[in-house]
């Protein structure tokens, strides 16, 4: 499901709580309209408007019987979040029933490739960006050996079981990544452990697991990695994902599902 459904489905439930609270106040009905008038600051005046006997009545409300006044006010109220709920439901439900995030990219896939040859598309496809972004390659790898006969689900050559495990979770859900794709910042090259793509908003993100952060001087190196990363704009939360564990404390499972639920919804 592409994000802008997401956040209209959470939307629409959210109105839907709405409009069942307030069919709760107005399940319990009060006769008459209420009228308040300031006549000191911060003093007000209750009257209720009634119908007795076929007269309209105009009576004032004291101290004694506000409780009148609180419950037409609650109902009017009610009445006034019920309404504006269930137009702003209705709106949702009609732009979802015409919504197709692909709608634009279909576009050109579906035009005969005579006409197809003579345009240059505006948009492509979610499958087509996904490929074209894979099959990317700036012709750069890292060189450094790797020692561990460790191999992801992806068939690629990994350097810890935390990294392999971190590629079969994203490969297990279809989320494209590439392992140690290098990256020039600063006019220097670095290897992020993955370079990650949010498939439906066209997000890249980059992944840090920090496998020793127990190791003072792993760690000097990586804060100064980072310090990099955020220079060029990779901040933590936003674009980059950090993952960490230590000789005792390995990577939990927690961690790794929250940050792939973060590349998913981001």
């Amino acid at each position: 499901m592409d994000k802008l459904r997401k956040e209209l489905g959470k939307r629409r439930g959210l109105l839907l709580e709405h409009i069942r609270t307030a069919r709760k106040v107005l399940k319990h009905p009060v006769d008459g309209s209420l009228e308040v008038n300031e006549y000191r600051e911060n003093r007000f005046k209750y009257l209720i408007h009634e119908v007795i006997d076929g007269k309209r009545i105009r009576r004032y409300l004291n101290r004694a019987n506000l409780d009148t006044a609180k419950r037409i006010a609650a109902r009017d109220y009610a009445k006034m979040i019920k309404e504006e709920a269930e137009m702003e439901l209705s709106l949702i439900e009609k732009y979802l029933e015409s919504y197709d995030v692909d709608k634009y990219e279909l576009i050109y896939s579906r035009m005969k490739a005579g006409r197809r040859a003579l345009v240059e598309p505006l948009f492509v496809t979610r499958e087509e960006f996904v490929q074209r972004w894979i099959a990317e390659d700036n012709g750069m790898n890292n060189t450094y050996p790797i020692e561990s006969d460790l191999w992801s689900e992806k068939g690629e050559e990994m350097r810890s079981k935390s990294e392999k495990m971190i590629a079969d979770k994203l490969f297990s859900l279809g989320i494209p990544y590439k392992y140690e794709y290098a990256l020039v910042l600063d006019g220097k090259t670095l290897f992020p452990d993955f370079t990650v793509l949010n498939p439906e908003t066209r997000k890249v993100f980059i992944w840090e697991h920090l496998g020793t952060v127990d190791d003072a001087e792993y760690m000097e190196r990586t804060v100064e990695k980072l310090r990099k990363y955020e220079r060029n704009g990779y901040i933590p939360g936003v674009n980059l994902i950090l993952t960490y564990e230590t000789k005792d404390m390995p990577l939990s499972t927690t961690l790794l599902n929250a940050m792939v639920e973060k590349i998913l919804n981001d």
